[in-house]
């Protein structure tokens, strides 16, 4: 699996190839990595038939599950994390108000959690990151993805999840040409810029087609409850702390985004976002944390020989995050004001404020 077919004319770039393999991550495919495991050892049968049935219906069947062996493979500790997730997700939205989830759900999620080195929450790493599957080899588009599983059984979250696989597997060459730009030397940069900038629009483009399948009312009413976050939450028989508060699913919790901020020298300087941002990375995988460490510690600003280029990645960086800014009003900000309901993003920010800061700091110097 590659998403570089997609690109043939595709400035190579060795340097941040060999960079990034150091660090454990296959280049081409960005934060995406290989195909998520889709199977798991004998054991957890009951729990992957549960999410055969259409939403996850029955809140008594999830206290029935066994308790299921630790797989040793970290491609099936990954998917069993994600199966854990989407029961114990369902358990506390199918019943408004419960502030628990049984030892049946708590104990094998944390343990994986443990495992993973990231909390027992639902989070881009495991909804986005580890629920596809390949349906067109090579191709970077919305369509050429399926979901794994999703909560409602709907196109609407098959949709939106598949978008936000797009952007990630479009991230996949930008993430590439940022990194070649920063580490070549300053007079072989601005290829790589130029085609940063191509790769962040399409990026955008990708990011844009969100209301073609994916319905905003269905969206805030049917599928945002599913990754809103966890505040004192009983996690029973799991150890730790006796109440737990996790921030839900958040587009923030991308490591690609953090890391195309991080090469291009774009910085956020309320203390606040900082902070959020910094805290968002607890629920990235540990690879990914680890690598956008290391971009941020690379020397210097990066690309000094070609400052307009430089300028112009910027600018489309900016224009994603416009585009983000817009879906955000279109899919929380409206539905919540004409529902009388919450205008949180499920990350728990206000997501407005948020974003428009985050749009005003990605600008040129």
């Amino acid at each position: 699996m590659s998403f570089r077919s997609a690109h043939p004319q595709r400035p190579a770039t060795p340097l941040a190839d060999a960079w990034m393999q150091q660090a454990g991550m296959i280049p081409d495919m960005g934060f995406l990595q290989s195909p998520p495991v889709q199977a798991l050892p004998p054991g957890w049968e009951a729990w992957t038939a549960l999410l055969a049935q259409p939403a996850l219906r029955d809140p008594a069947a999830l206290l029935a599950l066994p308790g299921p062996p630790m797989p040793s493979d970290p491609g099936e500790q990954e998917y069993a994390f994600l199966v854990c997730g989407l029961l114990a997700h369902a358990w506390v939205v199918l019943q408004p108000g419960i502030r628990y989830l049984p030892p049946a759900l708590a104990r094998p999620w944390a343990a994986l959690a443990r495992l993973l080195d990231r909390p027992p929450m639902m989070a881009h790493g495991s909804y986005v990151l580890r629920n596809w599957r390949v349906l067109q080899p090579g191709s970077a588009d919305p369509d050429a993805f399926a979901p794994l599983h999703t909560f409602t059984g709907t196109r609407d979250e098959d949709w939106f999840i598949l978008v936000t696989v797009a952007v990630e597997a479009e991230g996949a060459e930008a993430l590439s040409q940022a990194l070649e730009a920063r580490l070549a030397p300053p007079e072989q940069a601005l290829p790589h810029l130029e085609a940063l900038g191509h790769a962040v629009q399409r990026m955008t483009d990708a990011l844009g087609r969100m209301e073609e399948a994916c319905g905003p009312e269905y969206f805030y009413h049917h599928i945002r409850p599913y990754l809103t976050s966890f505040q004192d939450m009983e996690y029973q028989g799991a150890g730790g702390e006796p109440l737990r508060s996790y921030a839900g699913g958040s587009a923030a919790q991308s490591t690609l985004i953090q890391a195309l901020d991080a090469l291009l020298g774009v910085q956020h300087p309320q203390e606040a976002h900082r902070g959020f941002l910094l805290e968002m990375r607890r629920y990235m995988p540990p690879a990914h944390r680890q690598l956008l460490l290391a971009m941020e510690a690379l020397p210097g600003p990066g690309a000094a020989a070609a400052p307009a280029a430089r300028s112009r990645c910027i600018e489309a960086l900016g224009a994603f995050r416009q585009a983000h800014l817009r879906i955000a009003a279109a899919y929380i900000f409206g539905p919540a004001a004409r529902s009388g309901g919450s205008s949180l993003g499920t990350g728990g920010t206000h997501p407005m404020h948020f974003l428009k800061d985050l749009r005003r700091n990605t600008r040129p110097d």
